[in-house]
């Protein structure tokens, strides 16, 4: 983004830097003040359970005129600061919005990109069978994953949790 576009009047999208685990609060309170804002969700797992929480920790993106919300957002209960520089808010670029609107599925939040799928080359991360790569042979529900380990000796399917595997190659058929 170049000075002048920054110094273009009107409505743009600006990063909120909210204060820790304020970042519903915050978009609640700026859609009280009628500003569109967007609140990226992510859907996370924290021990063995899914929640759903900030794809931006203590960012709320919020589309107002810094000419005349600025002081009000900087001042509202839960905000830091929106994200300047030197003492100039820092629009965020409408494309980037826009991508990020994309990405949000049926669910209502972003879906990461492809994580994982039958024919990748993994490794285990951890556990009994840290260090051993394989295959996915099989997605099944829970998060979990068959893989076909290969050793020196011989051949084995193992069920493990998604999260104990990171990629190495994706499959491409």
């Amino acid at each position: 983004m170049t000075n002048d576009e920054r110094d273009l009047p009107g409505e743009r999208w600006f990063a909120v830097y909210t204060k820790r685990q304020k970042e519903h609060y915050v978009d609640t309170k700026l859609i009280q003040q009628d500003l569109e804002t967007f609140l990226p969700l992510i859907r996370t797992r924290i021990r063995r359970k899914y929640q759903l929480r900030p794809l931006f920790p203590c960012y709320v993106f919020a589309r107002f005129d810094p000419e005349r919300w600025i002081y009000a957002i900087n001042h509202l209960e839960g905000v830091n600061r929106v994200v300047a520089f030197a003492d100039r808010p820092l629009a965020v670029p409408d494309e980037m919005i826009r991508r990020l609107r994309d990405r949000i599925g049926d669910q209502g939040y972003v879906v990461p990109e492809r994580k994982i799928a039958a024919g990748d080359k993994i490794r285990i991360r951890d556990g009994t069978f840290a260090g051993y790569e394989g295959h996915i042979e099989e997605l099944r529900p829970r998060d979990r994953v068959v893989v076909m380990l290969r050793t020196i000796f011989s051949q084995a399917r193992l069920e493990i949790d998604v999260d104990l595997v990171e990629t190495i190659r994706h499959y491409t058929p």
